[in-house]
């Protein structure tokens, strides 16, 4: 990533505050020379591994400044409530590609008819590494134009890609590449 982007302007678009999704945050901030937030939740903020990354001082983006870098804007969705960490995942949708952070699929039947576009998805990152919680029929339905989703390691550890996520992508003809069979994926 220092190699690609440590000369360009970087912008953190955070999920949620689960481990896993910022583990090597603040390694990558101190060795980017731009760095900033666009973005970030605010719900489980005050955990003690939250609280270490917002010590590291990242600055926040000016609005006009993300703007501006961008060929179009990002469109985002977060939660009104929320009962866990997954559950408050901040959704994003930016040149037809979808981040939906850990999202569970009763999230997905809400943010997937309020972001524009959606139905442009041509990228997806799999809901919550691919659980079965994530990535759901309804949401699948509206992603006519999907080309490929991708599954971020977990495998070893948890099973992720879950077999019913991947049985409900091989419905809809949805290829998935993995992390662990591929390693990083740049597009």
């Amino acid at each position: 990533i220092i190699y690609w982007c440590g000369h360009k302007k970087n912008r953190i678009f955070l999920t949620h505050w689960d481990y896993d999704h910022f583990l090597n945050l603040i390694p990558l901030a101190r060795n980017l020379i731009q760095v900033c937030w666009a973005h970030r939740p605010t719900y489980g903020d005050s955990k003690k591994s939250a609280q270490k990354v917002l010590m590291a001082k990242i600055p926040n983006c000016e609005e006009s400044e993300v703007e501006s870098d961008f060929e179009s804007k990002v469109d985002w969705w977060a939660p009104d409530t929320s009962k866990n960490l997954n559950d408050s995942s901040i959704v994003y949708f930016k040149n037809n590609v979808l981040l939906p952070g850990d999202s569970p699929i009763q999230k997905e039947k809400v943010w997937s008819k309020k972001l524009n576009s959606i139905s442009n998805t041509r990228v997806m990152i799999l809901g919550h590494h691919g659980s079965h919680t994530s990535t759901g029929y309804e949401l699948l339905k509206n992603l006519p134009h999907l080309n490929f989703s991708i599954a971020s390691a977990r495998f070893a550890k948890y099973k992720h890609p879950h077999t019913a996520t991947l049985n409900r992508l091989k419905r809809f003809k949805i290829p998935v590449l993995k992390t662990e069979d591929w390693g990083n994926i740049w597009f």
